[in-house]
């Protein structure tokens, strides 16, 4: 983007004043609006293809520091001109234009000097007078540029021009204040036949009121000025007041956020605390859980590999009877309780030919279980029998109950239920009162 022209740096430079775009267009319009403005401005055109007839550089050289030099090399730009000052005060097509100091020109055309030129070598042989012009108007008040305007046209003047086949004799012409009293080229775009009858033509009459007029314009702008610099005042009074309470809210802000930042803080390291003290007491549990584990283990028993003894250890007696005896006292001593031992005392009994072979060949838990049916058999109370279901034994339902030569009776006892070949306690009830074991049985073996 290029440089703005109302930078300090642009104007009041030596060198000519680029302007490149819409936004340098319309600062130059600014620039030649303002009534401070003390130095002339001279504005250098395009032609409507893009060249330049006459010399910025050269012409800024000789003005030096008494005037600035705008340059535009885009036709299209001249528009913006046009728009703000209309046609009658702007300048374009290949032209250049003085712009006296203030803003008395924009009263009268005749007061900011055109040059036109057909092509650069014609613009080469004006330029030397628009650089005389430039530097007088440099030098006068606007007041005095009002006043030479008048007294140039005071004095009507005409151009005679020769030709080798006949002679013309030019109209009343309108003559710039720069070109009074020096040889005179005639500017197509500047003359105007009936200029000498135009109202609009400032005279040694009407020049104060355009001065008072001037001036009054000046003041009403000065007004409008301070107006709206009381308004930037009161708006920047606001924005300080705006601007203060922000603060105020980024104070107050800040410290909440200060308080939160130290309860978060506060927070996190109460966070840490317990996580610590938390793998502190995982730790103690761990190691009170193995030292009670070792303690448990030390108070254990150990376990024997040794295959434990079943209840009939013939080996340990002289007889088998002794052993199938002393394995019935085993479990009359764990089945019958401590109390109840001298009411439930083991009655004498008779062991047959065949019992001991019927067990033998069990197991610890199978003997254990005929043992204690042998004990409920033998104490006889009516709720060891029923539990036992003890019945008489029948060969099948309709036969009568097996009995013996000498009138014993055989009476079958379980010894398990509701399992495969399940066992059954066969024994003899001799008189009705003696017993006389037979031996242990599988479900359905029914002799005797």
């Amino acid at each position: 983007m290029s440089k703005r022209v109302d930078e300090n740096e642009l104007w009041g430079s030596a060198d000519p004043v680029e302007i490149k775009n819409a936004f340098d267009a319309i600062d130059l319009v600014q620039r030649l609006n303002d009534f401070r403005r003390d130095v002339v401005v001279v504005v250098v055109t395009p032609t409507s293809d893009g060249r330049l007839l006459f010399d910025p550089k050269a012409i800024a050289d000789e003005i030096g520091n008494k005037g600035e030099v705008a340059v535009i090399r885009d036709p299209d730009l001249t528009f913006k001109l046009t728009e703000a000052f209309t046609q009658e005060f702007s300048v374009f097509n290949g032209g250049a234009r003085i712009y006296p100091r203030g803003i008395t020109w924009t009263k009268q055309r005749e007061l900011a000097p055109l040059f036109l030129a057909p092509d650069v070598e014609s613009a080469r042989r004006k330029q030397p007078r628009l650089i005389e012009e430039a530097l007088k108007l440099a030098y006068r008040s606007p007041r005095e540029v009002v006043e030479s305007s008048v007294a140039a046209q005071r004095t009507p003047a005409r151009v005679i021009a020769a030709s080798a086949s006949k002679a013309v004799v030019a109209t009343p012409l309108e003559v710039q204040p720069a070109l009074v009293n020096t040889p005179l080229e005639v500017q197509p775009a500047l003359v105007n036949p009936e200029r000498e009858a135009s109202p609009d033509i400032t005279t040694e009459a009407t020049a104060p009121a355009l001065l008072e007029e001037v001036l009054s314009e000046r003041d009403r702008t000065i007004d409008s000025r301070d107006a709206t610099i009381t308004q930037l005042n009161e708006r920047i009074r606001l924005e300080q007041d705006r601007t203060e309470r922000v603060a105020e809210m980024l104070l107050a802000s800040q410290g909440k956020f200060s308080s939160s930042l130290q309860y978060w803080q506060r927070s996190d390291a109460d966070l840490r605390e317990l996580k610590i003290e938390n793998a502190n007491l995982k730790q103690k549990i761990a190691e009170q859980t193995t030292a009670h584990r070792a303690h448990l283990n030390s108070r254990r028993r150990p376990v024997t590999t040794e295959k434990v003894a079943n209840p009939l250890s013939p080996e340990l007696f002289s007889s088998s009877d002794e052993a199938v005896r002393h394995a019935i006292y085993e479990a009359w001593v764990e089945r019958v309780p401590a109390a109840e031992k001298g009411q439930k005392e083991l009655p004498s009994y008779e062991i047959g030919p065949d019992f001991f072979k019927s067990v033998e060949g069990f197991d610890r838990s199978s003997q254990m279980k005929a043992f204690r049916c042998v004990v409920d058999v033998l104490i006889g109370t009516t709720e060891a029998l029923a539990a036992r279901n003890v019945h008489a034994l029948r060969l099948n339902s309709a036969s009568l109950t097996v009995t013996r030569e000498d009138g014993a009776l055989c009476y079958r006892a379980y010894l398990e239920e509701n399992t495969p070949s399940a066992r059954r306690l066969h024994y003899w009830k001799l008189d009705g009162v003696g017993i006389e074991l037979s031996r242990v049985v599988v479900h359905d073996d029914y002799a005797a």
